[in-house]
């Protein structure tokens, strides 16, 4: 069985471009959901390439034995963003914990949530009150209405080229799974955070399915005699690893200095 996880990474960066005091430093923090846990090249993948991420692995710290507040998608973003545990903040499962067979189930399952509530305070409130401006790029999925929506839950700039219908396969041969336009939005909004440090959150929809990515990349993969799916699953992790270089080369134009890195593997 394939074990999953949620590759998180969290670049803290200070640059003589924006004025900030250097005890607040800038935070970007990048998600990439459900990326299997050993289908990096510095996790020990011989199949699939991430030749940025390679590179962040040698200069940053890598923590191989640190674990998701859960174990599948909004249950897990539910304790990433408020600090809590799911007892706590009560987003069990995605959809129903009732899904399945329901007369073969030994106890009865616990009441579940969809919606992170109004009452927690985010990482994105906390850091606002410290005077950040705060920005999410991608997946929120930890809520539907308007009070619990990114803008009501600390978030100043909300976008998502993939907000509706995240999951459904799109023929945007250059920006499959949004890769792209997340990857320039959250340029963008670093880029016009001069005056305040800023959080900005990119969190993508790969490598969840369903799987898409550019067409040449796919090519590239079947070159190397990969079957068609594992070809296009490969290019997925090819493509999203493609915009780690994007943002790295804007961080470098733009003269931002890199402090600190940390990547976590969640299991």
């Amino acid at each position: 069985m394939k074990r999953y996880s949620w590759l998180i990474f969290v670049l803290l960066l200070s640059g003589q471009l924006f004025s900030q005091s250097s005890s607040q430093p800038n935070i970007l923090f990048i998600f990439a959901d459900d990326l299997g846990y050993m289908d990096c090249g510095f996790t020990g993948s011989k199949t699939f390439e991430t030749p940025n991420l390679d590179v962040l692995a040698k200069k940053g710290m890598v923590f191989r034995n640190a674990y998701a507040g859960a174990g599948n998608c909004a249950p897990s973003r539910g304790c990433l963003m408020s600090g809590q545990y799911t007892p706590r903040h009560g987003i069990y499962a995605v959809g129903s914990t009732t899904r399945g067979p329901q007369e073969k189930m030994k106890v009865t399952p616990v009441r579940n949530t969809m919606s992170l509530a109004p009452s927690f305070v985010t990482m994105a409130e906390a850091l606002q009150k410290q005077g950040y401006r705060t920005g999410l790029f991608g997946k929120w999925h930890l809520g539907y209405s308007a009070d619990t929506q990114p803008e009501a839950q600390g978030f100043e700039v909300y976008f998502d080229s993939r907000k509706n219908n995240p999951n459904k396969k799109r023929n945007e041969p250059e920006d499959p799974k949004g890769i792209f336009s997340l990857t320039k939005a959250a340029c963008d909004f670093m880029l016009n955070s001069k005056e305040k440090p800023f959080f900005a959150y990119l969190a993508h929809h790969a490598i969840h399915s369903t799987l898409e990515a550019k067409p040449a990349t796919i090519e590239r993969f079947k070159k190397k005699g990969l079957d068609p799916r594992t070809a296009l699953y490969a290019a997925c992790v090819y493509d999203f690893d493609a915009s780690i270089g994007l943002i790295m080369d804007f961080l470098e134009r733009f003269g931002f200095r890199q402090k600190h890195f940390g990547r976590f593997y969640e299991r």
